[in-house]
């Protein structure tokens, strides 16, 4: 697993196993086969393309928009989750 900590300037996409201890100072676009565990922060959206596989535990400043991928949240999204999302009883949305 790619593991980053820093921080990360614009957008990115992932295309691989990754896990953010850092911030992402843009939107992150996770495609398919990739799986990402935030653990930081996105400074604004993450959009997860079908078959791809986010868990969030960190906070995502934006939306998380779900084009047909599997989205786990346990931390914290300060927009709207558009598509289906599993979310803990623990997490904060909105």
């Amino acid at each position: 697993m790619n593991t980053e900590s820093g921080k990360i300037e614009g957008n990115i996409n992932i295309t691989e196993e990754s896990q953010l201890n850092g911030i992402i100072n843009g939107s992150a676009s996770v495609k398919s086969g990739a799986y990402f565990r935030l653990n930081g922060v996105v400074s604004k959206d993450l959009i997860v393309e079908a078959g791809a596989s986010v868990d969030v535990n960190g906070v995502v400043n934006g939306n998380i928009i779900n084009e047909g991928g599997t989205v786990n949240v346990a931390g914290v999204v300060r927009g709207t989750i558009h598509g289906p999302a599993n979310v803990s009883v623990n997490a904060v949305v909105g």
